[in-house]
């Protein structure tokens, strides 16, 4: 087994050690992947359900919850009065960390699942976008700390997860892209780049050196924390998203070829290494002579940190991918719990003390009051007016008019101010109102933007295009190239074709009309051909986003196995949103997965029920009690991802599925639960949503 060959596997158990009993457990409604940080007895973390939760350290007992709009896989930060945490609704929250209330929230553009560190009044964090957008695309943020206002942004080329870690001037990240960076971070200018394989593993720094792990390559490094020199690097057997930790001149951390290991910190040769029963994606944390970390295989374990040996392990009902904090002799850790629940656990340590490594020091993943930057004055009161050179005014007014009682008077001596808050709630409201309604009915009501012109241009007559080419002509229906006359927009013209007739029966008019009304309907979509408009004089006709743009399928070669997971998910996304229309994309396809120029994913949508692509629908095996179009299009979406991740197609429905990483051994094999799960006979054994095959794929990253 590679390098475990060569050490030597232990898993032998100490007979009769202290440790592992359960203290406490914290049930969620959602799956746990976010690490817990522990500060002044309060355990903080979040979870897939959008929640921050706040949980009493000695009881379990809950003090607040905070809901944001999407999940959190990203682990908080607390630094005096307030905590930091990154959602995949785009945005950066600041909280009062003793109630829960919101302070500020900025806007990344993108999912973040980066965890933010806070560094002299700055907040550091990553966004989650993926395939090298020129303009919105992938980065680090500063952010004030106390203003909520951008202090500048550094932009890479592909998603950043990984967490940063500054040190003195500088602040240290991983990106996707397969860099490590070393950025000034007073101004946000590279001090220096250097290869790795990329990923979800964080930094962390000791003695001048940062260490990493490799997503594409299984590699651990050593560099230079001044030159990006590289030092060492050691292979494992499969991805590191595990991030190290440096304690007693030992470098400790996590593979997903199921083990842990031991590496000397100056030298990069290996020490020992510990077999477990699946992918260890948790980061591990130090204690004295003790190691803890969760694995796959749903164990938590405490290893001897000289020997690898097993101290004990305590098992969880599922994976655990959170990572664990030690504080005053009790372990912290999350754990998942089926499809849809997770667990905090508090489990007695068997040793004293608090987490000591690097990890816990640097404050990458999670911390305790410690930690390096823990010195910070970031109070509460600070915010209504925003020391750090930023004003956040009107939110300090309406922050202090919901405690008082003349809200009213309040709000209207707010003034002219008021109107851009009063809109943002406004629209937050109707957004959770929505989403209650989704959630309730399957489907929006009244959706929004209903009509011609639901995508950027509006093009309500047919009269408006100045027509170039033909793009395709069939027995049915014609795509024709035009621009607009007014501002020469590009679009493609889409009608009925009657060369054969001079006369469209109603009967075809009303074909058409069933076919593109829906699309017409919908909210537009970064991940769906746009519908411009639509019309029927003097023929039938509906105006799209011109799709001459190549499969995925076609040109999955050209992107890393990070980025096309990326698309996959939002391939979900995209029929996600379809669906809350009351809509079943019953004929998606392979090739009905567009990659454009700046390497977006689009969805054909209305293209596929007027010109289908010539490839048959992946369909899920005949019928059975229980299917529902969110279970077809779990299956869909799964076949469609299971081809472009092994480069092969599926088996038949209804047979035995080979495991992807079979066919395709670059894939990590947790990859193959997730794929597998989504591909079952019985719709009962696939996930429950779209958006929960979409989670389980990101977390496969992981």
């Amino acid at each position: 087994m590679g390098v475990a060959s060569t050490i030597g596997v232990r898993s032998t158990r100490i007979a009769a050690a202290a440790g592992g009993d359960e203290l406490w457990r914290f049930e969620a409604d959602s799956i746990i992947v976010s690490s817990p940080t522990v500060v002044d007895n309060t355990v903080y973390f979040g979870t897939n359900g959008s929640d921050v939760h706040a949980v009493d350290a000695e009881t379990g007992e809950e003090q607040w919850r905070f809901e944001a709009d999407q999940y959190i896989n990203a682990t908080p930060t607390v630094v005096d009065e307030v905590l930091y945490i990154s959602s995949n609704d785009h945005h950066i929250y600041a909280l009062d960390r003793t109630s829960g209330d919101e302070l500020w929230r900025f806007d990344t553009g993108h999912v973040s699942r980066s965890s933010p560190t806070v560094a002299d009044g700055t907040v550091f964090v990553g966004n989650g976008d993926s395939g090298g957008k020129d303009t919105t695309g992938a980065g680090l943020y500063a952010v004030g700390a106390i203003s909520g206002e951008e202090k500048w942004k550094f932009e890479t080329n592909d998603r950043i997860s990984s967490s940063p870690v500054v040190k003195d001037d500088i602040v240290l990240f991983g990106s996707y892209d397969g860099n490590l960076y070393a950025l000034n971070s007073e101004t946000g200018e590279q001090r220096w780049a250097s290869e790795t394989g990329g990923g979800q593993s964080s930094p962390t720094v000791a003695d001048e050196t940062v260490y990493i792990g490799g997503w594409q390559d299984g590699n651990v490094y050593a560099f230079d924390v001044d030159s990006g020199d590289l030092r060492w690097e050691f292979e494992t057997d499969d991805i590191v998203s595990s991030s190290p930790t440096v304690a007693a001149g030992s470098v400790f951390v996590g593979s997903a070829d199921n083990n842990v290991y031991a590496i000397d910190a100056d030298s990069g040769e290996p020490e020992w290494v510990f077999q477990t029963g699946s992918t260890v994606a948790s980061s591990p944390t130090v204690v004295g002579e003790r190691v803890f970390i969760g694995s796959g295989d749903g164990n938590v374990y405490a290893l001897d940190s000289t020997e690898g040996t097993e101290i004990w392990r305590f098992e969880t009902n599922d994976e655990v991918s959170s990572s664990p904090i030690v504080v005053d002799g009790v372990v912290y850790i999350g754990s998942r719990e089926g499809r849809d629940e997770g667990i905090i656990y508090a489990l007695e340590a068997g040793i004293d003390g608090s987490s000591e490594g690097s990890r816990a020091h640097d404050g990458s993943l999670n911390h305790h009051e410690t930690w390096r930057h823990a010195g910070q004055d970031i109070n509460i009161d600070a915010f209504s007016g925003g020391d750090d050179g930023g004003t956040n005014p009107v939110a300090a007014i309406f922050r202090r008019a919901s405690e008082d009682t003349g809200l009213v008077g309040t709000i209207l001596a707010a003034g002219i101010a008021s109107g851009g808050y009063l809109t943002y709630k406004w629209r937050q409201s109707s957004r959770e109102n929505e989403e209650k309604a989704t959630e309730t009915t399957g489907s929006v009501a009244n959706p929004s933007h209903a009509g011609p012109g639901n995508g950027d241009v509006g093009i309500s007559s047919y009269s408006e295009f100045d027509f170039r080419e033909t793009v395709r002509e069939g027995s049915q229906y014609q795509i024709e190239a035009a621009v607009t006359r007014g501002d020469h927009q590009s679009a493609w013209v889409i009608t009925y074709n009657s060369q054969d007739s001079e006369t469209i029966q109603a009967t075809n008019i009303e074909e058409f009309n069933d076919r593109i009304e829906p699309w017409t309907k919908f909210e537009d979509h970064p991940h769906l051909i746009s519908v411009y408009g639509y019309g029927t004089e003097p023929l039938p006709w509906v105006a799209v986003e011109p799709a001459d743009y190549p499969t995925l399928i076609e040109t999955a070669a050209d992107y890393s196995l990070s980025q096309r997971i990326a698309f996959v998910e939002e391939a979900c996304e995209a029929v996600h949103h379809v669906s809350r229309y009351g809509f079943n994309y019953d004929v998606l396809a392979p090739e009905s997965l567009l990659v454009t120029p700046e390497d977006t994913l689009k969805l054909r949508g209305v293209l596929d029920y007027i010109t289908p692509t010539e490839k048959t629908p992946y369909e899920p095996p005949a019928k059975k009690q229980g299917q529902t179009a969110e279970s077809a299009a779990v299956y869909r979406l799964g076949a469609i991802g299971y081809e472009i991740l092994s480069g092969q197609p599926l088996d038949d429905a209804g047979s035995s599925v080979t495991p992807p990483s079979e066919r395709n051994p670059k894939l990590p094999k947790k990859l193959n639960r997730t794929l597998l799960m989504a591909l079952a006979a019985d719709p009962d054994d696939r996930h429950e949503t779209v958006l929960h095959l979409r989670d389980e794929l990101d977390q496969g990253l992981r």
